[in-house]
């Protein structure tokens, strides 16, 4: 790697007009923000959105201006430096290396700043919760006259403030459902430990905390009022365990880093054969179909391999104070892969050069 060349690309990724866009769009959020929570129910909540606000308004500027200027590099590269870096013999592996190196040390140093500002919104809020993982529910029967609906979850591990989320979908007259219940039990004839209740709707979330331990939980799904035309769809149980409060941010950012760490290569390599303009536009449209279709095509491999696919669902769990799940290993391979594609693209283009032309 050629330390000069990665200065020169660190200092650009850097720029001080950047920062001090970046500085009014946060400055402004947070102003904005402020004068309206009087109206949210607890400080708590102000500031987790807060802080979703923050990091959604600042990466909504800093990502699409890092990768443009990236998408115009190897022109850049071409025009204004071959002349001076033919010269001095370095190797197209060396130059491709140390520019990559230079743009994603800078973006994450802009990440590391944007998790700074967060610290901005204040202090407090209550501890994060952290995704864990999906809870097998084994379908018991149907208990009581209204023929509410019994599952049984396998022994897992769970600890003291642990919380279990079911969402599920509803089809058919829900509209005179008054409220939608669930409730967990140790064993199906206890006493009920938790009652989560929720409004009805088309997607619908609740929440119950869980006891401590490791054995099997009974889950009771009941609706309140007319509901003998209601149907259940997509209904799915995970675990939320305790974390740190700043676990919600941090785990967000994360998975910004690491789609990052795959895209700022794979522009860099494209951008040699491609337009800036075009090269964008089809990744913005390539993500923003992908993240529409994510229902559909959940399971896939796309699901597991692709750095970013879950930014949309990871970012309502940051909405919400809420740690995403740890990034599975195939999502960190998938990222390799992006660097040596679009690294070996970049490579690639520059045997174009010759010296003098």
């Amino acid at each position: 790697m050629n330390l000069l060349l990665y200065r020169l690309h660190l200092r650009r990724a850097l720029n001080p007009v950047l920062g001090v866009l970046l500085l009014g769009v946060g400055l402004f959020v947070i102003g904005s923000r402020r004068v309206g929570a009087q109206f949210l129910d607890t400080e708590e909540s102000s500031i987790q959105l807060l802080r979703a606000d923050v990091v959604f308004a600042l990466l909504a500027v800093l990502v699409p201006l890092l990768l443009a200027g990236v998408a115009g590099t190897f022109r850049r590269l071409d025009e204004s430096e071959r002349h001076w870096l033919l010269p001095r013999r370095i190797s197209r592996s060396s130059i491709a290396i140390s520019t990559w190196t230079g743009v994603l040390s800078g973006a994450l140093l802009w990440l590391v700043a944007i998790g700074l500002s967060c610290e901005l919104t204040g202090e407090g809020g209550e501890p994060s919760l952290r995704e864990a993982q999906s809870l097998e529910m084994q379908q018991v029967g149907r208990v009581g006259t209204e023929g509410d609906l019994v599952w049984l979850t396998p022994g897992f591990e769970r600890p003291a403030g642990s919380v279990a989320r079911l969402g599920l979908g509803l089809f058919g007259n829900y509209g005179e459902v008054e409220a939608v219940e669930l409730i967990v039990r140790e064993s199906q004839d206890a006493d009920a430990f938790d009652v989560g209740t929720a409004q009805p709707g088309m997607h619908t979330l609740i929440e119950v905390e869980l006891p401590a331990g490791h054995d099997a939980l009974h889950f009771e799904f009941r609706a309140r009022g007319v509901s003998k035309a209601l149907m259940l769809h997509d209904t799915k149980l995970r675990l939320f365990v305790p974390a740190s409060e700043r676990a919600a941010v941090l785990s967000f950012l994360l998975r910004i880093a690491l789609t990052l760490t795959g895209l700022l290569a794979l522009v860099l390599g494209l951008g040699a054969w491609l337009s800036p303009a075009s090269l964008l536009l089809a990744l913005i449209g390539g993500y923003s179909l992908l993240w529409l279709e994510a229902e559909a095509l959940a399971g896939s491999f796309l699901e597991r391999w692709l750095p970013g696919y879950d930014l949309p669902a990871a970012f309502g769990l940051l909405s919400q104070g809420r740690a995403s799940q740890a990034l599975p290993v195939e999502t960190w391979l998938g990222a390799g892969v992006l660097v040596l594609v679009g690294l070996s693209l970049h490579r690639l283009a520059m045997g174009r050069w010759r010296l003098g032309a």
